[in-house]
């Protein structure tokens, strides 16, 4: 039994999603989910809450130990044998790039 002054590690998130986002994820065309937070390494499990129009839980499952995309770039790249990370679009360079800066400067 936990005492009043710890808490259980985090297995479970709900994450709200938008078409057609979760449509990609079901249709296993979307294989990340890229939040402007770091999840708890112990989480297990994603709720998906769908948004408007359907404004509920509509599907659960199990995920991957939750990383960074600099973690992930770094960890695809080395399984790839390349040295430095490629992007195919400029929004997302710049969306790792800002990330980059926010770890580095302990903003997230």
């Amino acid at each position: 039994m936990q005492n009043a002054t710890t808490e259980a590690p985090k297995q479970d998130v709900i994450l709200p999603m938008r078409e057609p986002y979760m449509t990609q994820i079901l249709e296993e065309t979307k294989r990340y989910e890229f939040r402007k937070y770091r999840m708890a390494d112990t989480v297990k499990r994603a709720w998906f809450y769908r948004v408007t129009p359907i404004s509920a839980i509509a599907h659960v499952g199990e995920i991957a130990q939750p990383v960074t995309r600099r973690e992930l770039l770094k960890r695809e790249n080395l399984e790839n044998g390349d040295e430095t990370p490629e992007v195919t679009h400029v929004e997302e360079q710049a969306e790792v790039d800002e990330q980059i800066r926010q770890e580095e400067s302990g903003g997230w």
